[in-house]
């Protein structure tokens, strides 16, 4: 029987975009990879994320598995998508995780003991406009052209502002974020055109990044990790994921003699180039693993069913 996958997400500013953009991926992954048909449910606020909008937005009828990944859920909203289908939940530290057929972190949880079984990061998912903008046919090394690429959740006014205080007028930096990449070189801000995430990240020698998916990519991308959180919450998991990071702590605790400190001696480090083909292959691979923990989910299920 053809398995079916829905696929439950949100993005917000609560929330970030990390969470949609890996399950975008996801989905893409099963849908081209595997014999699973994946379909995404994507909760539109805040105000969507409770158990009143799957009355509004049912689960298809042919549903196999729900994979929710929105954090924190409750024991109410769980129980109403286990009257649907069996649900994997993904790093949800939430009252309903206790619910759920199948827990996987693919983050740390500050609040339980590591390595726990269900802990996961080698199976780590990255995002969808990461993967898309890797050429998974070239395998020509990519040239490390800036020296740094600045995700940060500020108001883009101060990401220009950090930028301007660590590249001076010698360094380059991409900054990410806002409508469209921002490049600074020679003092100046200008619009990057026609690189896309993943071929930024590659051609950066140095990611500065509250703790998230950027750091990962980063990571995967070969890339020096520098961690401006904003809130402790952030920087401890920082702390307990085991990233190669300067950690800095919070964001608004944080001197700008510090950083650029952090940031002179990150870039000093060797940071060997990478292809595109390489980096699309290490990431497939990861996916790749969690797709075989919804395998071994669905098989002990089965067998389950004919005990």
């Amino acid at each position: 029987m053809k398995q079916r996958a829905a696929i439950i997400t949100s993005e917000s500013a609560e929330l970030g975009r990390g969470h949609l953009q890996r399950m975008l991926s996801l989905a893409d992954y099963l849908n081209r990879y595997t014999a699973i048909s994946a379909s995404l449910i994507k909760l539109e606020s805040k105000e969507d994320q409770g158990i009143t909008s799957f009355k509004n937005r049912p689960i298809p009828p042919e549903t196999t598995f729900i994979i929710r990944d929105m954090r924190d859920s409750t024991l109410n909203e769980m129980a109403e998508l286990r009257r649907s289908a069996p649900v994997i939940a993904i790093d949800d530290a939430g009252s309903g995780r206790s619910l759920a057929d199948l827990a996987v972190d693919l983050l740390p949880v500050i609040s339980r003991v590591d390595p726990a079984p269900d802990y996961r990061p080698d199976a780590f998912l990255y995002g969808h406009n990461f993967l898309t903008g890797l050429d998974p046919e070239d395998d020509s090394p990519v040239d490390r052209d800036f020296d740094f690429c600045i995700y940060l959740a500020l108001e883009q006014s101060e990401r220009e502002e950090i930028a301007r205080q660590i590249c001076g007028k010698t360094m380059t930096a991409v900054l990410l974020g806002g409508q469209h990449p921002l490049l600074y070189r020679d003092g100046c801000l200008s619009r990057l055109d026609g690189l896309s995430q993943g071929k930024i990240l590659l051609s950066s020698k140095t990611v500065i990044s509250h703790f998230g998916i950027m750091l990962y990519e980063g990571l995967a991308a070969g890339c020096g990790l520098i961690a401006l959180n904003p809130t402790q919450y952030h920087s401890s998991l920082c702390e307990a994921s085991g990233l190669p990071a300067s950690n800095l702590g919070v964001i608004s605790d944080i001197s700008i003699n510090t950083l650029t400190y952090a940031a002179e001696k990150c870039i000093a480090e060797l940071h060997p180039p990478k292809t595109e083909a390489g980096l699309y292959n290490q990431c497939l691979l990861s996916h790749s693993k969690f797709a075989d923990i919804i395998v071994r989910f669905q098989q002990k299920r089965s067998e389950k069913v004919f005990d």
